[in-house]
This record gives C-alpha cells, sequence and structure tokens, in this order.
C-alpha cells in the first residue's frame, strides 16, 4: 500500500513542484491583470461576517476604505473557500518562535512562487528595476497597504526597520547574511513615499531572490518610535531590546500592528498563543472576497514531538510540518482508515557523504580526490535497501545535483552513479590504482597504505543506521569504512576545523544554492568546511578534482551578479558539472510526512522544504470546512 502511495504521489509532486516548463500563474497584481490574463472580472468585494458585524457597529471602516486600490489577487490551490472558525497548530519549542508567526504567511517585499521554480514574483513590492550594470535596485511599494491598526504603510516603515532596527548597531536585531554581496550590505535610501532604491557595490541581480528570504521587512514606525531611543529621549536601548525581543521573538513586540493575514489577539506566557484576522489584510481572490478565510490560529503549548504526532492523529491539531516526521508515518498509516486526515509530504535532501578534500592524511586525500574512486564509492551503496529499510520506500535516490523543483535543477545527470553497481564500482577503484595487494579482501594505494577511511557521524536517530548499511556496502568492494559516532558538539566541532576525512551530514541548500554559498565555495577563507584549502587550491589547479572544482566555483561565485535567465543557464553547468564529478555522495530525497486534518480546505499536500528557506503554508487561502 505504502509503495502503491508513493509512485502515485512522487508522480504528482514532480509536477507541483515545477519541473514542468510551463506553470499556471497563481497571482496577480490588479484586477486589470487578472481579467487580462483569465477573461473573468473581479465584480464585487465580500469580507469576514466578523468584519461586517464591526463595519455595521461603527468600529470598523468599510471594506473598499481598508484595501488598497489594487490588492494583490490570490488563486486559491483548490477552491474558493468559505469564510470563519480557528486553524489548530502546537509547538513542542516555543510558542511565540518567529518560525511560528512570520512563516504562518510571510510578507516580504518579492515572493517566491508556489510552485517554486521560476524568478521571485510581487508581493509588498509591486514593481522593481535594476539599473544596466545591476548595481541599483529600484523597488516600487504596493501604495495603498494599511497596516492593521488602519495607518497607511510606507517606505518610512521600511527605512525604520532598515536603519533603526537591522542595522543599528545599539538594537540586537541581526541582519541576514543574505543581504550581502561580497560582504557588503546595500546602502538603501528612500525617494518617495512609495518608492526605494538599493545600491549595490558591485552587480547583484539575485537580489530580489536573497530578499524574498527575509519574512521580515517593515516594522510600524508610527507605532514603535515611541519606544525607540533615538525618537524618544525617555526611551532606552535596555528597554527597547527587552520589548522588541530583537534577535529572539520580535513579533510579539508589535504582533498586534502587522501586515501578516493574522495580528496577535492574545499570548499567555508557558501556554498558547491566538492570531486573530487582520482587518486590512491586503489580498483578495478572484470573487473579490478578502483573505485570510479563517478567522483565527491558535498555536498549542505541548510537551514534546511525540506529543505533536499524537494530537495531529487525534484531530486536535490541524496541521504540523516541523515536529512530525519518518518516525511516526506507521502510525499515519495505521490511524488514517479510521481517522479524519489525509498525508501531506515534504520533500527534504537526505543524508551525504562530504570528503574532506583537504585532510592532512596524504594517501587518503589521493584517493578522496580521484575521481573513480568518488564514483565507485557512490555505485557501492545500495540505495534501494537503505530505502526498504531505513525509509519506507520514501526514498528518490539522487545524485549530488540540486534540488527537483529548483530552477537549477538538471534530470538528465540527477540520478548519475546512484544505481547499485558494485561490479563497476570494483572496476573502476582498479583503474584508479587501488587494489588488494595482500590477498585479505582490503584495497590497498600503490603505496601499500590500506584504503581506510574514518566517517564522522553525530549521534542521529537516522544517519547512524544508514552509515551502518553503507559501510556493509563498501566491504563488499573491498573498502574499509570506520565509523566515528560523536556528539553533536564534537561532531560539529570537527567539521569546523577541518579533523575529518569524511562525514556524513545533512545535504544543505540544494534547492537554493546561492542563498548558502558558504556550503559550496570559497566566499571567505577556509570555506567550504569539506575544501578548507579552495581559495587556495583553484589558482593553482594542482589535480583533475581542482580544476573541475574551480569551473563549478567560478560559476557559482559570478552567478548572483547574471539576470535570472542567465543565471539559470549558467547554474546548470555547474549542477552537471558537480554531479559528473561527484563533489560528494548523496544518498537522495525522501519523503517527510505530515498531517492535514480533512476539514481544511486548499490545504497544500507536497512542500519543498529546506532549512533557508522554509515554505510558507500559505494559510490565508486555507479555510475550515467544518468544525469538529
Amino acid at each position: 500500500m505504502i509503495k502503491k502511495l508513493t509512485v502515485m504521489m512522487l508522480s504528482w509532486v514532480i509536477c507541483l513542484l515545477g519541473v514542468s516548463p510551463v506553470l499556471a500563474q497563481t497571482s496577480w497584481d490588479n484586477p486589470q491583470e487578472y481579467e487580462k490574463a483569465t477573461g473573468e472580472r473581479i465584480e464585487r468585494l465580500d469580507e469576514a461576517p466578523m468584519l461586517k458585524t464591526q463595519v455595521a457597529a461603527g468600529e470598523l471602516a468599510p471594506l473598499e476604505e481598508r484595501l488598497p486600490k489594487n490588492p494583490k489577487i490570490v488563486k486559491p490551490q483548490s477552491e474558493i473557500g468559505t469564510y470563519g472558525g480557528t486553524f489548530h497548530r502546537a509547538s513542542a519549542g516555543s510558542t511565540v518562535m518567529n518560525y511560528i508567526t512570520e512563516h504562518m504567511t510571510t510578507e516580504p517585499l518579492f515572493q517566491f512562487p508556489w510552485p517554486f521554480a521560476g524568478p521571485v514574483e510581487s508581493n509588498l513590492a509591486v514593481k522593481w528595476q535594476f539599473n544596466k550594470d545591476g548595481t541599483e535596485l529600484t523597488v516600487h511599494l504596493r501604495e495603498g497597504i494599511k497596516w492593521s491598526d488602519g495607518y497607511p504603510f510606507t517606505a518610512d516603515d521600511v527605512l525604520f526597520y532598515w536603519k533603526d532596527v537591522l542595522f543599528n548597531e545599539k538594537s540586537l536585531e541581526t541582519p541576514s547574511g543574505n543581504l550581502y554581496i561580497e560582504g557588503e550590505a546595500p546602502e538603501l535610501e528612500k525617494i518617495g513615499d512609495y518608492t526605494i532604491k538599493f545600491t549595490f557595490p558591485c552587480p547583484f541581480f539575485f537580489a530580489p531572490t536573497a530578499f524574498a528570504t527575509l519574512p521580515t521587512w517593515a516594522w510600524p514606525k508610527h507605532y514603535l518610535k515611541e519606544f525607540h531611543p533615538d525618537y524618544n529621549e525617555n526611551a532606552t536601548w535596555e528597554e527597547w531590546n527587552k520589548q522588541t525581543g530583537a534577535g529572539g521573538d520580535s513579533w510579539l513586540s508589535h504582533g498586534k500592528v502587522t501586515l501578516q493575514a493574522w495580528m496577535l489577539d492574545w499570548y499567555e506566557p508557558g501556554g498558547d498563543l491566538v492570531m486573530v484576522r487582520n482587518p486590512y489584510y491586503w489580498k483578495i481572490d478572484p470573487e473579490g472576497n478578502q483573505l485570510p478565510y479563517i478567522d483565527r490560529i491558535r498555536v498549542h503549548d505541548v510537551a514534546d514531538r511525540q506529543t505533536v504526532a499524537l494530537q495531529c492523529v487525534t484531530g486536535q491539531l490541524d496541521w504540523d510540518c516541523m515536529w512530525v516526521g519518518t518516525q511516526h508515518l506507521s502510525m499515519f498509516m495505521e490511524e488514517k482508515e479510521r481517522r479524519d486526515y489525509d498525508i501531506g509530504w515534504a520533500k527534504v535532501p537526505g543524508m551525504a557523504f562530504y570528503f574532506n578534500y583537504d585532510t592532512e592524511d596524504e594517501g587518503m586525500r589521493e584517493v578522496m580526490r580521484n575521481v573513480n574512486f568518488r564514483r565507485a564509492f557512490s555505485l557501492a551503496i545500495n540505495r534501494e535497501m537503505i530505502n526498504k529499510v531505513m525509509f519506507s520506500d520514501m526514498l528518490s535516490p539522487s545524485s549530488w545535483t540540486f534540488q527537483p523543483g529548483s530552477s537549477y535543477y538538471f534530470e538528465d545527470v540527477a540520478k548519475l552513479y546512484t544505481e547499485y553497481e558494485p561490479e563497476k564500482a570494483k572496476q573502476l577503484l582498479n583503474e584508479a590504482g587501488f587494489k588488494d595487494r595482500d590477498g585479505d579482501g582490503w584495497r590497498e594505494l600503490s603505496t601499500g597504505q590500506p584504503l581506510k577511511l574514518i566517517v564522522d557521524c553525530s549521534q542521529h536517530d537516522l544517519y547512524v543506521p544508514c552509515l551502518e548499511m553503507v559501510v556493509e556496502d563498501l566491504a563488499k568492494v573491498g573498502v574499509k569504512l570506520v565509523m566515528n559516532v560523536l556528539l553533536q558538539s564534537l561532531f560539529q566541532q570537527r567539521q569546523d576545523i577541518g579533523e575529518f576525512q569524511v562525514e556524513v551530514w545533512d545535504f544543505d541548500y540544494p534547492g537554493f544554492p546561492l542563498l548558502g554559498l558558504n556550503e559550496w565555495v570559497p566566499v571567505h577563507k577556509n570555506l567550504p568546511f569539506w575544501h578548507r584549502e579552495a581559495s587556495e587550491a583553484i589558482l593553482h589547479l594542482e589535480d583533475s578534482f581542482d580544476r573541475a572544482y574551480a569551473q563549478f566555483a567560478e560559476i557559482l561565485m559570478k552567478a548572483r551578479a547574471l539576470p535570472y535567465e542567465e543565471r539559470v543557464a549558467s547554474m546548470k553547468k555547474a549542477n552537471k558539472i558537480m554531479a559528473e564529478n561527484v563533489f560528494g555522495v548523496h544518498i537522495g530525497y525522501y519523503d517527510r510526512p505530515f498531517i492535514v486534518s480533512n476539514r481544511i480546505g486548499n490545504a497544500a499536500k507536497s512542500i519543498l522544504r529546506e532549512f533557508s528557506v522554509i515554505a510558507p503554508f500559505r494559510i490565508h487561502q486555507c479555510y475550515i470546512k467544518y468544525e469538529r
């Protein structure tokens, strides 16, 4: 049953995540654009009953006065929803984490498309343009948006957050690394009430994509300046940083004055958090209904991950894709027929083997820099068996390539050297000169040094047993791997200083590689962690590995300066280079299960999850079909 479900689900995921070259448009910037694209006209506007009651009582302005002249139009995933109800989720950590609030409906200047393949789309920014050389980006904000208290949103709010909070050395808020190009943050200036301009030290055509990762781009100046020492002589930085929670749960300081679909209603420290709809939210559906559909969000504070999973199964929670995972799949499947939920899937990179190309052991450095060894290493792994034993047939084998759903995905190389071919692996090892010279079943180098690699792995409930299976696979082709299982703190320390030979770790940033350049190329000295001497090595090109890696690094280092189409073409070349040269060995992508209550309409059943860019669930277009 699971196998059949997987096949059906995977074919749907491939379509949904945008591997197809044609993507249906799901949002428009104004009614005129929507009518031109669809031939349909938005004839009227409507709002939630709870807001109509407030308008009738004179407590709230009419809807036409609350929306911008050109509200953003969002097509729901499946159907037009209905108003009302409460959406329930939980946190097994801090209830008021920025993750919970900022990622319910992120509202950056630009947003990633849904699905994720393709350039970023408008959001708070309605249009933008670069100068000819890509060193200036002029951004036009959507006029008429109001904060949840009815005060106009303008460029002053962006400048306040940028200059008075984010880049004020006395504030604890920390700028994201994605704001920087070649180590420098851009200059930001106000051109008009709804126009701002970024100036970069060098071409940065990638800026809109980089900026789309920031969930917050504006703080309400009219509200927060009373508490800011630069605007109020009676305010103090100590109190500012305490009250705003800068660097922590900053949403609590101004959650009632927000641009998001829901605003803070109440919060009980150590207890639950409740959000209520924002009456000034600036997005509508194609029939003119103001979003969101759901009246309230309630985040329950629970003890641990297991509690989240159980409450999802029993119907106390409507959705979770943070705390539950593969370890809960058997319970989800067993209970599904008797419960009121469906199972969704997050596409997650699996474990990867990182070779330390600068290890102090010269013999092992020679081994790992040999492309035939790396190809043989990958071919010797029985991914299908790992899939059956560890992933319940939810693993899609993949080479060391960018992720499906990424604009840079290259299907032709996605499965290179992922088939289980131990005889081919033996042949490649022989060609590389690594042979069993003394007849003991283990291979040696030409010098007689044993081909024995130490593999670091943190104490991980999935990776350790997977590694045990790989150790057995490599032994069958005469390569000895010695497991070195460590506490994560010690594991991280050895990674940071480059003391490992090979390590098992998450395959980081394959979906958005240009947002995590530290993981791939030498943007600074001692980076990436698996080739700490890269900045020096690519200048000398001592061996075939360094020559291939230099080509790859050059492409990634220059890609952020390129316009979108050129960048995609260039990055696909990089993808092919690293896959053919097997810079590392990736087991594959797997489908991490989560539960979606059947009472939630328009719920996404498949999402692309990555640590750097958590895909918003976009609950503003979901609705409650029926009460519990």
